[in-house]
């Protein structure tokens, strides 16, 4: 069971003064989406993206965003260069120095734009349904579409899926179906992959997100902070907060943190 973060922040604190660096992984989705941080044009609000930079330029501190966005709309609708971008969940990354693609995930596109292609033809029919082909991983997103229809959807989805030759991964969330190939790679392996590459591997890592696949990360990282945003009694996250405004927050909290910190140290003396 998860304990509420902010009931607990100052354990968390003694945690993160100990730590001699911090790696930050934000879900996208989880951490801002359909909240204030967010404008109605999907992009951050001014408030969230001055926290970010000023938390992602602090000494001994990396950010990562995590998003089922392709890389290319993520950087874009970012645009901090100081940060690392994780687009299609993982399987493309992209770090202030080096880039990455996994190759299984890369080796099956033409597959995903096929299977795009039959999930179109089969879904044709239902009104509001929006196929989301991000290049390695997409998305059938069905929040315009009648509550009559939804299970059009889904049987449309398992349908093409069925009839692949190939296999992919369905992952099922709130009026969202995301098909990502089946490939030996996962959002814990590109957290390790992102730490590894700050080459700070005595760094603490702090994990937030919301959905099924960002438990696997919680797991993984469970000698890091793991955050889940929303109730989910069986979550394997350490801790939790109730809406993405709160993560905001949280955010805020941890660069003073790390300021009041930076300020506490002493300093050499001056000769």
């Amino acid at each position: 069971m998860s304990c509420y973060l902010f009931e607990h922040l100052d354990v968390l604190g003694q945690r993160i003064a100990q730590a001699p660096a911090l790696v930050v992984f934000l879900h996208m989705n989880g951490s801002f989406a359909s909240s204030p941080e967010m404008t109605r044009q999907g992009e951050l609000s001014p408030s969230v993206r001055q926290t970010l930079r000023a938390l992602a330029r602090l000494e001994d501190v990396e950010v990562a965003i995590f998003s089922s966005r392709k890389l290319s709309g993520l950087k874009e609708s970012f645009a901090l260069p100081d940060l690392c971008y994780a687009g299609n969940d993982g399987l493309e990354i992209c770090t202030p120095e080096c880039t990455f693609v996994e190759p299984a995930a890369l080796a099956l596109q033409g597959a995903l734009r096929d299977l795009a292609g039959e999930l179109a033809r089969k879904l044709q029919p239902v009104a509001g349904v929006a196929i989301e082909d991000n290049g390695l991983a997409m998305a059938v997103r069905c929040h315009e579409v009648a509550e009559s229809d939804l299970e059009a959807v889904r049987r449309g989805v398992h349908a093409a899926l069925s009839s692949s030759s190939h296999p992919f991964v369905l992952t099922q969330g709130d009026k969202v179906y995301e098909i990502r190939p089946r490939v030996y790679w996962s959002k814990a392996d590109a957290a390790r992959w992102i730490k590894e590459q700050t080459g700070r591997q005595d760094a603490l890592a702090i994990y937030v997100g919301d959905s099924a696949s960002d438990e696997e990360a919680f797991a993984a990282l469970a000698d890091g902070v793991t955050l889940r945003v929303g109730s989910a009694p069986d979550s394997a996250a350490q801790y939790h907060v109730n809406e993405p405004h709160e993560v905001h927050e949280f955010l805020g909290w941890l660069a003073n943190f790390q300021v009041d910190r930076l300020l506490a140290e002493p300093r050499p003396a001056c000769v």
